[in-house]
C-alpha cells in the first residue's frame, strides 16, 4: 500500500511461526489475505515472506509455487 510517493506499507510474515512450507502457506492464507483486504483492498500490498530453509526447499516441490502465486 503506497502511503506517500516513495513510501510503501508492507507486512512481514516473520511474526508467524512456520518451519515448513505447509505451515507458512497456511499462515499466509489465514492472516495476510485478511490484512491486505482491510488496509489495501485495491492497491498493491508489499509482503516480506520469511521462509525457513526447509520451507524454501519445499516451495519448489510439486505445485507449491504455482499455488502460492495464485
Amino acid at each position: 500500500m503506497q502511503l506517500k510517493k516513495n513510501l510503501h506499507l508492507t507486512y512481514c510474515t516473520n511474526i508467524h511461526p512456520g518451519q515448513d512450507w505447509k505451515n507458512t502457506f497456511e499462515s499466509v492464507k489465514r492472516h495476510v489475505l485478511g490484512i491486505k483486504k482491510e488496509v489495501s483492498k485495491n492497491q498493491a500490498f508489499g509482503l516480506g515472506l520469511r521462509l525457513s530453509n526447509k520451507a524454501s526447499e519445499e516451495l519448489d516441490m510439486g505445485s507449491n509455487l504455482t499455488d502460492f502465486r495464485k
